[in-house]
């Protein structure tokens, strides 16, 4: 739950923000209501994260094609895979940068 500082104890906000509280945490005090736009290093990092995880999915899914080699096989499959996680973990963290760039 969110406290009132004690500086701002008297402000009608506090209360709005004590009720915008989610299972992760708080929100913010604007909620999701007026929230701010993605800093520009946060969008690269989700569009990074987009296109790396469209690269994985795309290679794991030219596995299911029987003309493939061996080489190319072994290759898809690890590229893939890293590209797939790497651009799921880079998303987590663009996500996780652009709520704390909205914190008070």
């Amino acid at each position: 739950m969110v406290r009132a500082r004690p500086d701002r104890a008297s402000d009608p906000e506090d209360a709005t923000a004590a009720r915008c509280v989610g299972a992760a945490g708080s929100v913010g005090r604007r909620g999701m209501v007026g929230a701010r736009r993605m800093t520009t290093g946060t969008l690269v990092m989700a569009i990074v994260a987009a296109a790396f995880t469209l690269l994985g999915i795309v290679l794991l899914a030219r596995l299911s094609s029987p003309s493939l080699s061996q080489r190319k096989t072994y290759a898809y499959r690890m590229i893939g895979i890293m590209a797939l996680s790497g651009g799921v973990v880079l998303g987590f963290s663009a996500a996780a940068m652009h709520q704390w760039s909205l914190a008070p």
